[in-house]
């Protein structure tokens, strides 16, 4: 993906496009996930598209709160200007809180969100990693895909909010990722290791410490092996 990127009269920098199109990527997943298991009313759909308009909206207007003026003086300096850290950092809690509170009135648990999730991170990595630039990200990419394809396997595997799905993401992107890191140069943060190889230590260490759920990886990898067969 190029750094600056033309759409008509408008300019827009090609990372925030990747991630534009990589959340796209992941609502699309999770609505096809949706209509395959004939749940289409479920309001995880818009919950998801909530939360990820507020954490937009934190960090895009985030220049706000330095500069509140340009509301009426120069508005359309919103759309040119980047947003900051703290302006994410607010987006994100705010978004939070409000999952917490929709969660509750809606009754979703949240293993069953965390489920869900698990669906729309592995599309939204896959098409990021694709887009990059870099041709070490194609590793990432390539286990995404496989991770993906798994899921894509084994039917309705979070209609019971019990976890499985996202116990199988993080150990998915925990194991994989250690072993994708030793194929790429890394740069030493701590105890040798560096600062990716301890994101995929703790991915890893979190889907240990998961509750028990009725559906294991091992389950998942088995079914998906004997559906393949079948097929």
């Amino acid at each position: 993906m190029p750094s600056i990127v033309e759409i008509g009269p408008f300019v827009i920098r090609g990372s925030l496009l990747t991630l534009v199109l990589s959340c796209i990527a992941g609502f699309g997943i999770l609505m096809w996930q949706l209509r395959r298991i004939g749940d289409t009313k479920s309001p995880i759909f818009d919950l998801f598209a909530s939360v990820i308009l507020i954490v937009f909206a934190g960090w895009k207007l985030s220049p706000l709160l330095s500069e509140p003026s340009l509301i009426w003086t120069d508005p359309l300096k919103l759309l040119m200007v980047s947003g900051s850290n703290d302006g994410l950092f607010a987006g994100v809690v705010i978004a939070l809180v409000y999952m917490q509170v929709r969660m509750r009135k809606t009754g979703l648990s949240a293993l069953t969100v965390m489920d869900a999730a698990g669906y729309f991170a592995t599309a939204a990595v896959l098409l990021y990693q694709a887009l990059s630039d870099d041709s070490s990200h194609w590793y990432m990419a390539l286990l995404s895909a496989a991770i993906i394809c798994i899921l894509i396997i084994k039917k309705n595997t979070w209609m019971n909010g019990d976890g499985a799905v996202a116990q199988f993401v993080l150990l998915g992107f925990g194991v994989g990722g250690l072993a994708v890191s030793l194929l790429t140069p890394q740069t030493i943060a701590f105890l040798y290791l560096s600062s990716m190889q301890l994101l995929f230590i703790v991915l890893t260490l979190a889907s240990i410490a998961f509750p028990k759920v009725s559906s294991t990886w091992i389950d998942v990898i088995g079914e998906a092996h004997t559906n393949v067969g079948k097929e």
